[in-house]
Order: C-alpha cells, then sequence, then structure tokens
C-alpha cells in the first residue's frame, strides 16, 4: 500500500512539474498582435474632404517601442512582452479613418498630419479568480500645409481605459480598441477637421 502511494504521489508530482514547465514556457515567450481598427457606425463624409489629400506620418517614440502588453503568471510577475508594428498600424488605421470621412490619402498631399505616439500600452491585473485588463494611450499631432507651415496642434490622452471582458487575453481586442478609441478621439475633435479644411495656415491652436 505504501509503495502504491509513493508512486502515485510521485507520478501527481511529475505531472504537476511538467504542467508548471508548459506554462511557463509559455509565459516565456514573445507574441505579436495584429489589432484592426473598429469602425464607428454612420459616418459620413466631410463635405469638401474629397478635394484634400492628407500625407499621415506617423512615429513612434514609445519607451518600449513595439511591446504594449505582456503575459503574467498566475502571480502577476510579467514573463514576456506581446509586440505589434505600432507606427505601421497606427499610419494604416489612421488612413482608413479619414478615408471613411471622404478625405484622400497619400504622399505629396495637401495637408501634412504628423503623429508622434508616446505611450500605447495594455496593462494586464492579476486578482486570485479573475483578470482585468486597463489601457493608456498618449499621441500628439500636428497638421501643416504642403509648405510646411503649421496649422494646428494637439494630443491625444486616455488614461485607464477598461477592458470588459473576464478571460485571457492575446492583447489583439484590447490595442485594437484602445488604438481605435484614440485615432477617433483625434479625427473627431472639430479644430482637427477644421484644420484639414482650411485653405491658409495659421497659428497653432
Amino acid at each position: 500500500m505504501n509503495r502504491n502511494l509513493k508512486t502515485a504521489a510521485t507520478i501527481a508530482a511529475m505531472g504537476a512539474a511538467a504542467l508548471l514547465s508548459g506554462c511557463a514556457t509559455v509565459a516565456f515567450v514573445p507574441g505579436t498582435v495584429h489589432p484592426h481598427y473598429m469602425r464607428e457606425p454612420s459616418v459620413t463624409d466631410v463635405p469638401g474632404a474629397n478635394k484634400v489629400v492628407v500625407d499621415v506620418i506617423v512615429k513612434n517614440e514609445k519607451q518600449h517601442h513595439n511591446e504594449v502588453t505582456a503575459k503574467k503568471d498566475s502571480l502577476g510577475i510579467p514573463m514576456a512582452g506581446i509586440y505589434m508594428p505600432v507606427a505601421k498600424d497606427f499610419k494604416k488605421y489612421i488612413d482608413e479613418a479619414l478615408g471613411e470621412r471622404g478625405f484622400k490619402t497619400g504622399p505629396g498631399g495637401n495637408k501634412i498630419v504628423c503623429v508622434v505616439i508616446k505611450g500605447f500600452f495594455v496593462s494586464n491585473h492579476v486578482h486570485l479568480l479573475s483578470v482585468n485588463y486597463t489601457g493608456r494611450l498618449l499621441m500628439t499631432y500636428s497638421i501643416k500645409s504642403s509648405d510646411s507651415k503649421v496649422i494646428s496642434v494637439g494630443d491625444v490622452k486616455i488614461d485607464d481605459r477598461k477592458f470588459h471582458h473576464h478571460f485571457y487575453s492575446t492583447g489583439s481586442r484590447d490595442t485594437s480598441e484602445l488604438m481605435s478609441d484614440g485615432i477617433q478621439k483625434m479625427i473627431n475633435n472639430p479644430q482637427f477637421i477644421d484644420a484639414l479644411m482650411a485653405t491658409g495656415s495659421s497659428s497653432p491652436t
């Protein structure tokens, strides 16, 4: 009987070690997310936008560059980063959002939008029986005429954006929501649209 108990205990210990080893292996492997732009319902063209060509330039000045979230173990300790091409994805979806409003996008435009991503990260907070996620975003922008005269400047800041789900997240959904929120907050600003539609240059606002 004692021998059977020892054998069972050994098998259980080996199984637990294998399980922990597998979890650790997964946790230490860096990941990649591919966020998508979440369109707003009922977006309409801005009158006259089809006559404006916007050249969007995005720079990534995040401290951790392309890391946008991290895997954590059951104690909440970060194990491996999750990455995305921040500048490339933001440019792609800013172009898309402008296109939804009737603007044309591409190099050599009569308006230049320079966007600098200062912060973009989704944090997961591990609790005893649950995990919740929050996001933060900081980006600045300037709108210039084709001769590089500044028409308007501004920024977008999102703090402690909460994501409402109760399961482990790979980061794709959360980064999509956070990125889309930031882009829409920038483009829905009337001063942003006014600057794109301006016929001349003026002092920064």
